[in-house]
């Protein structure tokens, strides 16, 4: 945020982290302004702040206490032009992912049309292709949704 020096813009992307982190999501329609075929496109994601630059972040899977937890990982603030430089260190980076860990970056835990972050048992085998209604009835189960939810949404930006 230090290199942005518009305060307009600093504003929305402010905005946008805070709705990112409140579980929103772009529609599909407005997605895809790069496109990049390398590992990096399967988790990358780019939302326009204003007509010239990117918000681009990831979800990420980190380990707290005895769980795997989603989070969101902010990469930078960019115009659409250094996409690709920054698409080909990140995917670098991502061919050291397992693909478990990938499909849990990928996984979508839904509450209505928000976004909310999942969390998986370290010692389960629970993957993201398992039954999902029997995973998440296990795992709604042993968390408070709702507590989760509001500390992964401040803590983990």
């Amino acid at each position: 945020m230090s290199r942005v020096k518009n305060a307009v813009t600093c504003k929305e992307v402010l905005n946008l982290l805070e709705n990112l982190a409140n579980g929103w999501r772009q529609p599909h329609w407005k997605k895809n302004l790069f496109v990049h075929h390398g590992m990096s496109s399967q988790l990358l994601e780019q939302y326009k702040v204003n007509g010239f630059l990117n918000l681009v972040w990831t979800v990420d899977i980190v380990k707290e206490n005895s769980y795997y937890i989603q989070i969101l990982k902010v990469w930078d603030i960019l115009p659409l032009s250094q996409m690709p430089r920054l698409a080909n260190h990140l995917d670098v980076l991502f061919e050291n992912y397992t693909v478990d860990k990938m499909n849990r970056c990928k996984h979508k835990c839904l509450n209505g049309c928000l976004v909310v972050p999942m969390r998986w048992p370290i010692d389960s085998n629970i993957s993201p292709n398992a039954d999902p209604v029997l995973s998440l009835s296990e795992l709604l189960a042993s968390i408070g949704v709702r507590d989760d939810f509001e500390s992964s949404s401040t803590t983990n930006m």
